[in-house]
C-alpha cells in the first residue's frame, strides 16, 4: 500500500487522467512516511515546480532525506545538481 500512492503519482506525471490535487495528497502522504522513493519524487516536484510551487530549499531537503534513507538515485541527482550549481544557494 505504501508504494500505491507513488504509483498514482506516476500516473499524473504520465498524463493518465488522475487529477493533480489527488496526486498531491497521495505523494505528500507517502513522503511524510519517509518512503525513500517518494521523498525523491516529491523533491523533484518542488525542484522543477510541477504540481507545487518551485522551492529549491525544500527540494534539496527532500532529496537529501531520500539519499539518507538509502535511495541510490538521490545522491546522483544531488551530485549532478551541485556540478551545475543548481543548489548553489544551499
Amino acid at each position: 500500500i505504501q508504494n500505491l500512492n507513488l504509483y498514482y503519482g506516476c500516473f499524473i506525471v504520465n498524463d493518465l487522467c488522475i487529477s493533480k490535487p489527488k496526486v498531491y495528497v497521495w505523494l505528500k502522504k507517502t513522503a511524510e512516511r519517509s518512503i525513500k522513493e517518494t521523498c525523491l519524487d516529491w523533491g523533484l516536484l518542488y525542484f522543477y515546480g510541477y504540481i507545487v510551487s518551485q522551492q529549491e530549499i525544500k527540494a534539496f531537503d527532500l532529496i537529501k532525506n531520500s539519499s539518507n534513507l538509502g535511495y541510490d538515485f538521490a545522491p546522483i541527482f544531488l551530485e549532478r545538481s551541485a556540478q551545475k550549481n543548481k543548489f548553489k544557494t544551499l
